[in-house]
């Protein structure tokens, strides 16, 4: 369904989070007027705006409380105007606020996007887009806003029509699967350091970072509770977390920390199982590693300018790799062992790549149909997606 947009409004194009230039869509048949009651162009000129020519000057949104925004401004169409501010927010919802004030409604990009397209896969890439965080997540999101997912989707339509079951079932199949890669476009994997004290975690994780986030200290149990970072690897977004030394204490307070450990390895798509060369493998590692069964994840001997004997039991799918914070190229080897862990293989560019919850289900159910042969069913669902 096609969203009506308001007569007057303006909208943020660019994302909200600070950067150095934002970008403000201002429409309307009054847009013009207001524009240039406010702004005052940096040049003798006194000509009006016109379409897809670049003007600069200053816009004084507040009446001269404050001092006005540089800002570049540029007609896009009838009654359409861009402005590029400092990417700073206040920067730019100085110039929102006073638009509201004046009328112009604000809307959000989704807003925006929906009332452009009837395609909600496209619509749903669009917003995501606004929110990826590195050129590889929005590139394959990009691919799904120009429709490389619908594409799939309607190759699967043709093929239920032409009763080829086989066919369909593979590209709905191949879908499902790289919904794994999909889901984590804009939402971080998790993955945790997890270990008993003094494995070296909070160390790592600095050293994964590449600055001091967590405190050091050669006491145990430093770490009493979760400490989260987002961050991103190799392109991927992920959120990791330096856990609770586990090991054995009445301490409550540690023991809250070490049940948040155990449960956060549990809800982990990665788990960095540490082994210091000084304790070797223990049994808090068996009671760590029981946490994390069925997960994939990296076993990691720390401190390896001591030791490079990596003794463990850990699964044996798991890689396994010696670092040293003192080593960057180790830390360089864990970073591709983490990556290779979350996603083992990338989709193809250009490839069809379901990315919210709801293409899952609907996947899922249209492949549920066709287990028991109910064509009809399955091409109704995504006929009407």
């Amino acid at each position: 369904m096609v969203q009506e947009l308001p007569i007057h409004y303006v909208v943020r194009l660019t994302s909200s989070a600070p950067a150095a230039i934002a970008v403000l869509q201002v429409v309307g048949p009054r847009a013009e007027s207001w524009i240039l009651s406010h702004w005052q162009q940096n040049a003798a000129s006194t000509a009006p705006p016109v379409i897809n020519h670049i003007r600069y000057g200053m816009l004084d949104a507040t009446g001269g409380s404050v001092a006005g925004e540089s800002i570049v401004l540029c007609k896009t169409g009838n009654d359409r105007f861009e402005l590029h501010c400092h990417g700073g927010p206040t920067a730019s919802q100085r110039i929102v606020d006073q638009l509201t004030r004046d009328g112009f409604e604000l809307i959000s990009p989704s807003d925006l996007v929906q009332s452009q397209s009837t395609d909600s896969i496209a619509n749903d890439a669009t917003h995501d887009l606004l929110r990826a965080s590195s050129i590889r997540t929005a590139a394959i999101l990009l691919d799904q806003q120009r429709g490389a997912l619908r594409q799939e989707l309607d190759s699967a339509v043709q093929c239920l029509r032409a009763r080829e079951i086989d066919r369909a079932m593979i590209i709905l199949q191949t879908l499902r699967d790289r919904s794994r890669v999909g889901l984590h476009l804009v939402e971080p994997w998790n993955v945790v350091l997890a270990g008993p004290p003094n494995a070296g975690k909070s160390s790592l994780l600095n050293a994964i970072l590449g600055y001091q986030r967590a405190i050091v200290h050669e006491s145990a149990g430093t770490t009493r509770d979760l400490l989260m970072e987002q961050t991103s690897i190799d392109g991927w977004p992920i959120r990791i977390a330096d856990s609770a030394g586990v090991h054995a204490t009445e301490d409550e307070v540690e023991l809250q920390g070490i049940r948040s450990s155990l449960q956060a390895v549990a809800k982990a798509e990665c788990v960095l199982l540490l082994i210091a060369p000084d304790e070797g493998w223990t049994e808090y590692h068996d009671t760590l590693l029981a946490q994390a069964a069925n997960k994939r994840g990296v076993s990691v001997l720390t401190k390896s300018d001591v030791s490079k004997d990596l003794e463990q039991k850990a699964q044996s799918s798991w890689i396994r790799v010696s670092t040293s914070v003192t080593d960057p190229s180790s830390i360089s080897r864990l970073l591709s062992a983490i990556s290779t862990v979350l996603v083992p293989s990338q989709p193809p560019s250009g490839s069809g790549v379901p990315f919210r919850i709801e293409h899952v289900r609907r996947i899922a159910e249209c492949i549920s149909e066709l287990e028991v042969e109910n064509i009809d069913r399955a091409l109704t669902n995504i006929e009407t997606w």
